[in-house]
């Protein structure tokens, strides 16, 4: 669907048109600008992913405000305005995710838990009022260093002098215990 020169020039008849709620007349306007904004957000080197989103942004936002929409004014300015804040707006959200990952690199724990560590901890924390307490000395106390002190096994051996895989025994042994605990 092809626009004609007279509603390019956006003339106040269309703009009224679109306040007034004329599906038509916006489905004219998006066919018209979707495919430049694309290019435009392209040209910006965004995925086409994210051109599709910022898209869509800008005529959900352009309909759900067309009441307030200035019969006078330059339409297809304010499109683009709209446009390119929201390009802005992924390039700051590009930014902020590329800082916080560099960061995350330098200051996170060299040995961080597991997924499954995490999980076995929590599971743990669940049950451990009276399972904890009969267990061996050993064990109970490398459970409350990673229940507690959420700990990773390299810390906990470090700090109890033990090697690292004397650990991971004795949490491999209290996991059995917890988990015949559990199933009975």
């Amino acid at each position: 669907m092809k626009l004609d020169k007279k509603i390019l020039n956006v003339d106040s008849n269309f703009i009224r048109k679109l306040r007034e709620g004329d599906r038509n007349s916006f489905a004219q306007l998006v066919t018209h600008f979707s495919g430049k904004i694309c290019h435009t957000c392209k040209k910006m080197n965004l995925s086409y992913d994210d051109a599709q989103e910022i898209c869509q942004d800008v005529f959900l936002k352009l309909w759900e405000g067309r009441e307030q929409l200035d019969e006078e004014g330059a339409l297809s300015g304010y499109i683009f305005t709209m446009a390119k804040n929201n390009i802005l707006k992924q390039y700051r959200k590009r930014a902020y995710t590329t800082v916080l990952e560099k960061y995350w690199k330098i200051h996170a724990p060299k040995s961080s838990p597991s997924s499954e560590e995490y999980f076995e901890s929590k599971e743990l924390e669940k049950y451990s009022g009276a399972f904890i307490e009969r267990l061996p000395e050993k064990q109970k106390e490398i459970l409350k260093l990673r229940i507690n002190d959420q700990l990773t096994n390299d810390e906990i051996a470090l700090q109890l002098k033990l090697s690292k895989r004397t650990v991971e025994n004795q949490m491999y042994r209290a996991l059995k215990k917890l988990k015949t605990f559990i199933s009975t």
